[in-house]
């Protein structure tokens, strides 16, 4: 991953996505090189590697976005590998 002080489109810092997510500090970011649909940012620390993911859905496709949550939520709690969703921000 590449060294980088802001996020994609988001226009947000590292050291914002740091606090607001109460997140150590981020050290790099970066694209997963294939197989993604929505805008996928890669960040790692010092203590952890974390995911953000933008939607390309409107706002008012929220409905779409928590039935995908809500399945993810459920094959992860029946021992599926999936990534459970934090929160919800459009952009």
């Amino acid at each position: 991953m590449m060294p980088s002080s802001k996020v994609s489109s988001a226009e947000l810092s590292t050291m914002e996505i740091s606090s607001a997510w109460n997140l150590p500090p981020i050290i790099s970011t970066g694209t997963p090189p294939t197989g993604t649909i929505h805008q996928i940012t890669l960040l790692a620390s010092n203590e952890g590697s974390y995911v953000l993911r933008a939607y390309r859905y409107a706002p008012k496709d929220r409905s779409r976005i928590m039935t995908e949550h809500a399945l993810a939520s459920y094959v992860q709690a029946h021992g599926l590998p999936a990534i459970a969703p934090y929160m919800l921000i459009f952009w």
